[in-house]
Formats: structure tokens, sequence, C-alpha cells
């Protein structure tokens, strides 16, 4: 009777003891573990990373596939009138903006056409155009436009020889001055220019401009903060900045140089009468810095057309006019009067370095002037990648070409 006595209790304390081990989650031996925690949700997975651009091949004398400034990919014939769809010489290298816009410098009209959605097909129209005395050249960085060439102010001003720069890519032609501008009157000063036909601005806002008929290159830091630029910090091609004469050919010296092309770091200039492009793999930050590499030379110091061969090779320019990187790090250069673009596969890292690819010609070794059609150029002077396109002004044809990749 006692022990019956005492079940109640000894009930309601198993019932506490059990209850407790629960609670704690188990005892020595392990036990139950109690509810499983709810499993934490999956991470999202990452984007994959966009393919790195591939180098691109044209094929064997390739067509273009769209003219701008002809009717038609067998005529070449300079305008009889003002026509929006008509080019009148055009010169250098063109711009081209994210959204298929294309700038072109028609020096036969002092102006920059402007054409928008240039790949829709043959002949079109262009949009409108930007007044440019002697107009020679264009590039666009991101969203903003520099124009080279000439401005005749009010007299006693003398002519001013400049590079503009507008901030905004013109919707129209502009009502107002650039945002920014390099050089002034004709001279040879650290901000004065003389015929420049090339400019260009790194991703970290320096402004590089060929000053062709002053045998040198500006750098200037930055652009400011809008208005003239002021004085260049560095010059290469010159051994000051009051030096503007042409000089014996050497690593350090340039005769006409053309275009400019940089990514920031390394630094490409075409020298037009030296008749070779000079590679730097670092831009220079003092003056009269000597080039790493030379293209179209057995050395630094020759300077012969087709380097003293009685015809063009791999190797040879005659009249380099302008240079471009793609993306993917192919350089294209206009070997000019030999008629063609030769194109690397890569940025040259050693001095001579034949190119990889030839548009223009049917060989490396063919350089003289063919009839005008889809395949050939007369005295090309501009060229610029976009995308998996091949831009080149084709001066003495009057139009502008575009060379779709095959791959």
């Amino acid at each position: 009777m006692g022990l019956h006595a005492n079940t109640p209790k000894r009930l309601l304390t198993a019932a506490f003891l059990v209850a407790m081990v629960a609670a704690c989650g188990g005892g020595a031996g392990g036990g139950s573990p109690g509810p499983a925690p709810a499993p934490s949700p999956a991470p999202s997975p990452s984007p994959a990373p966009s393919p790195a651009p591939q180098a691109v091949h044209w094929g064997n004398f390739p067509s273009a596939a769209v003219v701008i400034g002809q009717q038609d990919l067998d005529h070449g014939d300079a305008p009889i009138d003002a026509s929006p769809a008509r080019l009148n010489f055009p010169v250098g290298s063109p711009g081209i903006s994210a959204d298929g816009t294309l700038f072109v410098a028609e020096q036969g009209a002092n102006q920059v056409k402007v054409f928008r959605r240039y790949t829709d097909g043959n002949g079109p129209d262009a949009a409108f155009a930007i007044t440019m005395k002697d107009a020679s050249g264009a590039s666009v960085h991101g969203q903003r436009l520099v124009i080279l060439g000439s401005v005749s102010p009010p007299a006693p001003t003398p002519e001013q020889h400049v590079a503009h720069i507008y901030a905004s890519l013109p919707e129209a032609p502009p009502a107002v001055g650039p945002d920014a501008s390099a050089g002034a009157a004709r001279g040879c000063t650290a901000s004065r220019l003389n015929s420049p036909r090339s400019a260009y601005i790194t991703p970290l806002g320096q402004l590089i401009v060929a000053d062709t008929d002053n045998h040198r290159v500006l750098i200037w830091d930055s652009l400011g903060d809008g208005g003239p630029v002021g004085a260049a910090q560095v010059v290469i091609g010159q051994q000051d900045k009051a030096t503007c004469a042409a000089r014996p050919t050497s690593d350090q010296t340039l005769n006409q140089p053309t275009s400019v092309w940089s990514d920031g770091v390394k630094l490409i200039v075409t020298d037009r009468r030296n008749h070779r492009v000079l590679i730097w793999e670092n831009i220079p930050t003092t003056d009269f810095a000597p080039a790493d590499h030379v293209i179209g030379q057995i050395d630094p110091e020759n300077a012969l057309p087709n380097a003293g061969l009685d015809a063009p090779t791999a190797s040879t320019l005659f009249d380099p006019m302008s240079v471009d990187v793609s993306d993917a790090g192919q350089m294209a250069v206009v070997d000019r009067s030999n008629n063609r673009i030769l194109i690397w596969n890569s940025i040259p890292t050693a001095d001579n370095q034949p190119a990889d690819q030839v548009i223009g010609q049917v060989d490396f070794s063919t350089g003289a002037l063919s009839a005008v059609s889809a395949n050939t150029f007369n005295n090309p002077s501009g060229v610029r990648f976009d995308g998996r396109n091949l831009v080149v002004v084709d001066t003495s044809n009057n139009r502008v070409l575009v060379f779709r990749a095959l791959d």
C-alpha cells in the first residue's frame, strides 16, 4: 500500500526529468537531437563572366559590307553638290559611339558629318554636320567627342589650330562652342598646335594629340575644368616644348605623326614620314622619351618607304596614317600609299614584327592602286574598330567602307 501511495509522486518526477532531458537536447549518450534546423536557402548563382573578346578575321581580300558616301560599292567619284548622302574628301580616323553613330571628318566641305546607325545600308543620309574648317579627324570616348581642325576668329586674331572636346555627343549642330579645347594660334609652344590630325582621351582622362606639322605628340594630364586646357605636361618627338622642327630619325623623334591610340598604359603613334609605327609600353611622363618598339623599319634610324624594298611586305609601311586597337587587342594600321590596312592579331612586342592580316590588297606583296571596288582602297587615311566591324575612311574614293568579321 505504501508503494501505491507514492506512485503519483514518482510518475510526476519521471515526467519532469524526461522533459528536462528533452529540453537539453539529450543526455551523455547522445539521445534524440530534437527537431532539425531549417535549411539555409541556397545562394543565388553568380552571373557568368562575359567572355573575353576574341581576335577576328576578315578573310582573304574581303569585300566591304556597307559603303557610306557613295550610292554603291563600285563608285568613288567626288560629289557635285552638297548632298547629305555624299562625302567630299573624308579624312582621318572616324569616331563611333556606342549607339552606332558615325562621325566623319569631311575636309572637302570643312565639316564633320554625322551618320546615325551607319551599318543599316549603303549610302545613308547624314543626320547633320558640325562645322570645322580643315576637319582632319574625330574620336569618341564614352559620351565625349573630339574633333580636329582649325577656326578663323574675327580679324586681327590669327587662325587657330585646335582639338575641340564636347562633353556630350551632339544630337544636332552645336549651338555653342566646345566644352574644352587644346590649341590656339599656330605656333610652337606647350599650348599651341600646327595642323593636328588625331586626338585621344585615355580612360584616366589624359588628352593625347598628334601635333602633326610640329613633328611631336603632346600629352595633357587632364582636361581641367573646361575651356582651354593650357600647357601640355609632356612632349614626345622633340627634346622640349619650344622645339618643333623635324629632327634626324631615331627612337625619340617623329616626322609628321598623324594618329595616336592609348588604353591609359600603352601609347601607339603613326610616324607618317618616317614610314613606321612607334610603341611605348607605358605612356611617357618625361619629355623626349624613346619608344620601346619600332614597326615598319629594320631599326630606329631608318626611315625608308617599305624599308627600302622594291615591294611591300607584311613588315613594311609606306605613309602610315592611322592606328586603332580593338577590344580584343588587335592593332590595325592604315598603310596609305600601299592602299591597304594591316592588322596584327595583338599589339606587337618586338621590333619590325610582321602583320597577320591584310585588307585592300590580294596579298602582302602588293601595294599598287586598283580600280574602285568593294575590296580596294585609294589612299585610305583612317581606321576604327567597332565591335566586330572594321570601319575604313577611303579618302580618294570619297567614301567610308565597313568590313564585317567572318568569325
